[in-house]
């Protein structure tokens, strides 16, 4: 079973334990440093403006193949700027 463990960590490139205690992770630069095609940001923007949330990080996922706690994180605080 650790084998296993170590295997699903190795993959999430978090490398060691996931679970330790008070271990923040920082924003990936390409979510801090996200530059979209401006029919992406409008798109997004409509999205939001529709109270399609999901829909909006549905297409994010897809556009920059991001995971979807990146996506999400990014499509919440879009919605908080609007």
């Amino acid at each position: 079973m650790q084998s296993q463990l170590d295997r699903i960590d190795n993959r999430s490139g978090l490398g060691g334990s996931m679970f330790k205690p008070n271990m923040e992770t920082p924003t990936p630069l390409y979510v801090q440093n996200m530059e979209f095609a401006p029919d992406l940001e409008r798109r997004l923007h409509l999205l939001l403006a529709e109270g399609k949330k999901i829909q909006a990080i549905k297409v994010l996922r897809e556009a920059r193949n991001l995971s979807l706690k990146d996506a999400k994180d990014y499509v919440d605080h879009m919605d908080q700027g609007r």
